[in-house]
């Protein structure tokens, strides 16, 4: 809340499409809504659903589900309605500005407590009933999601754009400003209900709002909270790094009642300590939410950093970052045409989305990623974009308000135009890339043989290097195509992939002749253990690790001669066992497990071999190489 003085704003209308709503507050609106531009998504949903009064019903089997005799998709959508500067923590409790003390500071503004003749006229607020369509636990994610408010829009993009004069010429990419809007979801039986940031894409970059808890009977606050449970929108998405959290867990066909709240978070951010709450008051705000519990028809996509320097062939794999510093986050997105979903009915016109690919192996330092998956519908083949993209909250603290918050510093495309935009890139400007940069073509389709690659490799940059943020006259080659290639080793030869995207390749192998590694570092002790010997001293007593596979099975390794490394080699699995983790039996009845921070391993026609490494707590491990 900035320090002029408050004057507040209508909040507008908010329309209504449900007929004889049980509240007269209600300000949901469910319509038929086709996604236009770019969104997040991770899933696909095949069936319609039709709309009851008041009631939303979900099924796991085959989509989503509401009844009423009209069709709708499965989007709960509010359009048109205004917002105040207010402050909350959590949606619940919601305080308005009520005049302010001398000294003019948000610390000493006073508040009132909102009213009910606030809803819908400072704040939003929406009630509705979801329910399961079938016994069981159902659990409800975001799909996706678009919020406008005046003339901007939130919904997860990152999406490249070219040049008006040549579809060839990269020129920029959607960006996303800082916006204080925050979205809760709260069920009547829940303890603490989900809030969203819907301006970033990641938790990371979530911004954090000193708002107001408590005031005392003269409005003073009393207690404030920096908002640390808000999360992003991709917190709720089916697959994330972070497990996947539900918006709703819907279990045997039981109702939940539950309200949507939005309002303008009005209170100093905890980083620049500043609010552009004002910027936004009175706007015109719309929201659409995309909901989903089918998730067929997907597959997961792989994308390696294999890559070395453009100039310096002795650097390798810098597309990574460790992410220390929650202000600065670089991540790996993936933009693709969702040929799944069609715009206004039109089969040839389909929606652009992008989706936050998760980190699944790490550098030896165990903070790198070098590897990332998400998953993508089966039928996308091509328009596919791997984007190195950059967040940052740094350049716009109060010293420093000049660049961009958001960038994409690379760019890794698959589609059909890929070798001419190379090449034309290669003759704008009288720039060239350097001789033999690229060893063959770049790929038009992740598919050969009528067989899909999942597995997109990285292995160099752009020949331009680092282009400064500022430098827009040169933007286009930060933005130009990359070096890599799906699959590599199963790939045709250039001529063939750019010119037909048709391969020789043979059948996926059903079975792997795998080389795994488990490294010990010296002095590490299994948590637990008090015996006081190291895992090197296990082994020294002739102790062995087994390998657990997903299929049931052990195989036993070997101990190498300074009982640093235990060893499994030219061991056969089937092509779809994984590795979950690692044994050593100290006795019938006492064991020592180790477990894969990522999740289950599985190898690859290209990663037969693997090395693990054991963390400093003694029970997880890395995969190191």
């Amino acid at each position: 809340m900035n320090n002029q003085k408050h004057t507040p704003k209508h909040a507008g209308d908010v329309t209504k499409s449900l007929k004889k709503a049980a509240f007269s507050y209600i300000s949901l609106f469910l319509i038929v809504m086709v996604l236009i531009g770019t969104t997040v998504s991770w899933f696909t949903v095949q069936d319609t659903a039709t709309l009851n009064t008041n009631v939303m019903v979900f099924n796991s089997g085959t989509g989503l589900r509401v009844n009423d005799g009209e069709d709708i998709t499965n989007h709960i959508t509010i359009k048109n309605f205004k917002l105040d500067e207010t402050s909350s923590v959590d949606g619940r409790n919601i305080f308005l500005p009520n005049g302010k003390l001398q000294s003019g500071v948000t610390g000493d503004m006073l508040y009132r407590e909102a009213t009910a003749s606030d809803k819908n006229n400072k704040f939003m607020y929406a009630d509705f009933k979801i329910k399961g369509e079938s016994a069981g636990d159902i659990p409800v994610y975001i799909k996706s999601y678009k919020v406008k408010i005046g003339d901007e829009v939130y919904d997860g993009s990152t999406e490249i754009h070219y040049s008006d004069d040549d579809e060839l010429l990269p020129k920029q990419i959607d960006t996303h400003p800082k916006c204080p809007l925050r979205i809760a979801f709260i069920e009547d039986s829940q303890d603490n209900p989900k809030v969203i940031d819907p301006s970033v894409l990641v938790d990371e970059s979530v911004w954090k709002y000193n708002a107001v808890k408590t005031v005392d009977s003269e409005g003073k606050p009393t207690s404030y909270d920096s908002n640390s449970g808000v999360k992003s929108f991709s917190h709720y998405y089916f697959t994330n790094k972070n497990g996947g959290e539900p918006l709703f867990n819907l279990n045997n066909s039981e109702a939940i009642n539950a309200t949507i709240v939005a309002w303008l978070e009005g209170t100093d951010d905890d980083k620049t300590n500043e609010n552009n709450s004002d910027a936004y008051a009175g706007k015109d705000i719309s929201i659409d939410i995309e909901l989903e519990s089918n998730y067929e028809d997907m597959e997961t996509i792989t994308f390696v950093d294999d890559t070395i320097g453009d100039t310096d062939t002795s650097v390798k794999q810098w597309i990574g970052s460790a992410n220390e510093d929650e202000n600065d986050v670089t991540m790996i997105t993936m933009t693709y045409t969702d040929v799944t979903t069609n715009i206004d009915g039109d089969k040839d016109k389909h929606p652009v989305r992008t989706v936050v690919m998760n980190p699944s192996v790490y550098k030896s330092d165990g903070k790198t990623p070098c590897e990332w998956k998400a998953p993508i519908p089966k039928a996308v083949i091509t328009d596919i974009t791997f984007n190195r993209y950059h967040y940052t909250k740094k350049k716009i603290t109060s010293s420093d308000k000049n660049g961009s918050l958001e960038e994409i510093f690379n760019a890794w495309y698959t589609n059909g135009r890929i070798m001419d935009m190379w090449n034309k890139v290669d003759s704008s400007s009288g720039t060239h890339h350097p001789s033999g940069f690229m060893t063959k073509d770049l790929q038009v389709s992740r598919q050969f043989n009528g067989v899909n690659s999942t597995t997109y490799t990285a292995t160099r940059g752009n020949s331009f290097g680092a282009i400064p943020v500022g430098d827009t006259t040169n933007y286009w080659k930060r933005l130009s195509p990359c070096v890599g290639y799906w699959d590599e080793s199963s790939t045709p030869t250039s001529s063939t992939v750019a010119s037909t995207a048709t391969t020789t390749s043979t059948a996926p192998p059903t079975e792997y002749n795998i080389y795994v590694y488990l490294s010990v570092p010296e002095d590490r002790k299994f948590i637990g253990d008090n015996s006081g010997k190291t895992i090197r001293d296990y082994l020294g007593s002739g102790y062995k690790f087994k390998v657990l596979f997903s299929d049931g099975t052990t195989a036993e390794m070997n101990t190498e001669n300074n009982n640093d490394r235990a060893s499994l080699e030219n061991y056969t699995i089937p092509a779809t066992t994984k590795i979950t983790g690692f044994r050593m039996d100290i006795s019938s009845s006492k064991s020592y497990s180790l477990s894969i921070t990522t999740g289950d391993f599985g190898f690859t026609p290209n990663n037969t071999k693997v090395t693990f490494t054991i963390n400093d707590d003694g029970k997880t491990i890395n995969k190191t190489s």
